[in-house]
């Protein structure tokens, strides 16, 4: 699935229309990374690669919205 959202966000380059859903998808994705790591209970860095993408796909699908410009 991560391999899919993120071949969909560079299509969006491309193709804009599916930015939204793909960083929809992503952030998803990685908020699930983000609970499992809680899960199993892993401390500092395991954190960080699944946090920054959860956040670059947050901030990616918030400006496509139009919440931020």
């Amino acid at each position: 699935a991560k391999i899919a959202l993120s071949t969909l966000l560079i299509a969006s380059i491309w193709c804009p229309e599916f930015v939204l859903g793909a960083a929809v998808g992503m952030a998803m994705l990685m908020a699930g990374a983000q609970a499992s790591h809680l899960k199993v209970r892993h401390r500092g860095p395991a954190f960080a690669p699944s946090f920054v993408l959860l956040v670059l796909s947050l901030f990616v699908a918030a400006v496509r919205a139009g919440w931020i410009q």
